[in-house]
């Protein structure tokens, strides 16, 4: 725990900042995945509820990840004793997981069209990921809380499978909504095909920038306090990209009003 001046922004190593900040983009995202399910009631397709499920479980992600920063923060009991970051750190893991299954689930119903034969492999590889935390929640909340739990090779592990699964599933979404651009005349079409294909970069972005935040803390001493300049590109990132693709597939009338008066 800091001292001083310090002590009004920082504690249990939680910067204020970074408890706002998470919030935020985590309302932001649950509102687009309300506004998105609201469409799925209204034309009910396959693809409107896969893209709904992907935002949904990457939005429980940032959720979960939020409570903790605003229950590590505000907790009494010392981060070193009780790490409920690492807790719910691991349960956005899962969410995660799960959301790289429903963006591929997404990719197959609108550009692929091959059902369980394609998307198998990825379920069956994110599974397993899944699979892999599960056991370090039950060991966090039946035998030690105390922080450092996901600071293991099976976690390092797990983090890795889901950033390779994350750019295999959105680099997929960004190859078939710019090959779709490419080949639309309509500009309204073509514009939100090449809006779903920024959304698919966005988010293997947001792995990076984590990567970068983590290898700052690891090797730039004046970082390593955590939340380098990369933790929150990361989340800025990820915000962008759901942007786009709720922009990109709804297309609301406003956009569509906006892109015929420039046209």
């Amino acid at each position: 725990m800091l001292s001083g001046e310090k002590m009004a922004w920082w504690n249990n190593k939680i910067p204020f900042g970074a408890v706002v900040f998470e919030t935020i983009v985590a309302l932001i995202l649950l509102v687009l995945t309300i506004f998105l399910f609201i469409k799925y009631q209204e034309r009910k397709k396959k693809t409107n509820l896969y893209l709904g499920l992907t935002f949904l479980n990457f939005t429980l992600a940032s959720l979960s990840t939020a409570i903790g920063r605003w229950v590590g923060f505000f907790s009494p009991i010392s981060y070193e004793v009780l790490s409920i970051t690492d807790l719910t750190t691991l349960i956005s893991y899962i969410f995660i997981a799960l959301s790289n299954c429903f963006a591929v689930a997404f990719v197959d119903s609108i550009f692929i069209h091959k059902g369980l034969n394609f998307a198998f492999p990825f379920f069956l590889i994110n599974g397993a990921i899944i699979g892999l935390i599960l056991p370090k929640i039950y060991y966090w909340i039946f035998v030690d809380q105390k922080f450092g739990l996901i600071r293991t090779r099976t976690i390092n592990l797990v983090i890795a499978s889901i950033a390779i699964m994350a750019l295999i599933s959105y680099g997929l979404i960004t190859f078939f909504a710019f090959k779709e651009a490419k080949l639309n005349i309509d500009r309204l079409p073509k514009i939100g095909f090449n809006l779903i294909g920024v959304y698919g970069i966005c988010i293997p972005l947001m792995f990076v920038f984590f990567t970068g935040d983590t290898l700052l803390i690891t090797y730039v001493s004046s970082f390593i306090a955590g939340y380098t300049p990369f933790y929150y590109l990361g989340w800025c990132f990820a915000l962008i990209g759901i942007i786009f693709g709720y922009l990109g597939y709804i297309m609301p009338n406003w956009l569509k009003n906006l892109i015929n008066r420039v046209n």
